[in-house]
């Protein structure tokens, strides 16, 4: 009968009261027996505030050295529910008490819970927790390792804050393929050591990774760490290991970490083997203070791979890159900054300080902000058919305080008491904006109106998809001609620059 009493106070419904935890915390503390079920009470109405609450309360009133004691009773099972209480509990100043538990403890699972625990204890496990090393011969070894993955996981911060490089090092910076040596020269016109490596890549050699981001035309800084490896989860995990990624990011962090990690696969394959091998690769990463967090992270290990063979690239995602910010509104089909600001660096030397632009297409505004970041001009103006983009460019206008004129109208309706200097435009396409056939109309009008926007001296920079269309509308307007035609692969397309003018 007092066997069944028993059971049935354990088993009498909680609610989190001051009375529930006195009423279990008395069982776990004074009826072996009881204890495991007791404590497992414990834990689950610690999982909400007010249970956790009380709990604490009556353990302070207690004093805490009781329940510590029972991390070390005979009884793992009620050892391990013990470690799992005071993760729940998820109070500081129980952190030495797990650690000493840690480290006298036999029992490979309990282990695991007692790092669970440590986990839930702020920045006083970090230091303990990333010293670990454990045994891999162990049963539970990878019960162990997963625990302490998450216990890890739980203490690293969502973003380190990078302060700087710390040294010299090597940075592949990518824009888009053909206009690598634009970026190459800019490089070297601000003073930086600097090579053409590839289709859109240029290599720097800085100590200042600030510096390079005062240049708008690249998309994306990696740093190299190796090349021309086999495509192998274990050769590319022992590369990694051996580059001493954890001490790279300590010291462009100033701090211990832990650091968040995702693996990144590029390369043709299926997605079914893109995921294996980033698993594969993540498995094999055994170092202290890299955390594999796909969710949150501060670098990214970027594998690129070419038939049998891959490079390594660490992409920090830790350093904020604001020069883009203006853009806090976006529209379909729009074009990247970075693609925007490749084009304006490639057309800089043809433009004027007082020139009056426009683009008669805006979007969201993004190649008239990049044009005004390239250099001072007199006036700009975006016209667009859509009420949405123009809403979207007047607000990306007010953040990055842009003095600019946005018009709502379509552009074969648009009036202007003076012609424009240089017009830019990122052009219907039909493949994302609208159909082909109402592309025939618009790109028709447009050419038919396009010499009177121009200035005799002016000219329209205009990106598009539709070359075929673009080419019938040019050969039916004698008043303009070609300056240039160029193949651009932005955004996974290939779209072709027109660079047009006043037949002279």
């Amino acid at each position: 009968m007092a066997k069944q009493n028993k059971k049935e106070n354990i088993r009498k419904p909680s609610t989190g009261s001051s009375e529930d935890a006195r009423r279990l915390l008395a069982l776990a503390l004074e009826d072996e027996k009881a204890r495991r079920e007791a404590l497992s009470s414990l834990s689950s109405i610690a999982k909400t505030k007010q249970g956790r609450k009380e709990t604490s309360a009556r353990l302070d009133e207690l004093g805490r050295g009781v329940l510590y004691g029972l991390l070390h009773v005979p009884d793992p099972k009620a050892r391990k529910n013990t470690a799992v209480l005071l993760g729940a509990l998820s109070d500081a100043r129980d952190c030495d008490a797990l650690i000493a538990a840690h480290q006298a403890e036999p029992m490979g699972y309990v282990r695991a819970s007692i790092i669970l625990a440590l986990g839930n204890m702020g920045n006083g496990a970090l230091a303990y927790l990333l010293s670990l090393r454990l045994d891999e011969n162990s049963p539970v070894f990878q019960q162990e390792k997963h625990a302490l993955s998450l216990a890890l996981s739980k203490l690293s911060s969502i973003r380190h804050d990078f302060i700087s490089l710390g040294s010299m090092r090597e940075i592949a910076l990518r824009t888009i393929p053909g206009f690598e040596r634009d970026l190459y020269l800019e490089a070297l016109q601000r003073g930086l050591s600097a090579d053409i490596t590839g289709a859109g890549e240029v290599t720097a050699s800085t100590s200042d990774y600030h510096s390079l981001f005062m240049m708008r035309a690249f998309y994306e800084a990696l740093i190299p760490i190796d090349f021309s490896l086999p495509l192998e989860a274990s050769q590319i995990a022992s590369s990694i290991c051996k580059a001493d990624i954890y001490g790279m990011l300590r010291a462009m962090h100033g701090c211990p970490g832990p650091f968040g990690y995702r693996v990144e696969i590029r390369g043709d394959m299926t997605h079914e083997t893109r995921v294996k091998l980033a698993r594969g690769i993540a498995a094999q990463i055994n170092l202290a203070g890299l955390i594999n967090s796909p969710s949150s992270y501060d670098a990214e290990m970027r594998i690129e791979c070419g038939g049998a063979l891959c490079s390594i690239y660490i992409k920090l995602h830790s350093y904020r890159d604001e020069r883009f910010s203006y853009r806090v509104q976006d529209v379909p089909a729009a074009i990247m900054p970075p693609s925007a600001a490749a084009l304006m660096l490639r057309l800089k030397s043809r433009m004027g300080g007082a020139s009056r632009v426009l683009d008669p297409f805006c979007g969201s505004g993004t190649l008239l902000f990049e044009r005004a970041l390239a250099m001072p001009c007199r006036s700009l103006t975006g016209v667009d058919v859509s009420r949405h983009a123009i809403q979207a460019a007047r607000a990306n206008a007010q953040k990055g305080e842009f003095k600019a004129a946005f018009v709502h109208s379509d552009i074969l309706r648009f009036r202007h008491s003076r012609p424009f200097d240089e017009i830019y435009s990122n052009m219907p396409f039909g493949h994302r904006s609208q159909s082909h056939s109402a592309n025939i109309r618009l790109y028709k009008g447009f050419f038919e109106m396009l010499p009177s926007l121009l200035t005799e001296s002016g000219f329209a920079a205009l990106l598009t998809m539709e070359k075929r269309l673009f080419r019938e509308c040019l050969a039916s307007s004698p008043a303009l001609a070609v300056v240039s035609e160029k193949g651009v692969e932005t955004g996974n397309m290939l779209p072709s620059l027109f660079i047009l003018q006043k037949e002279r």
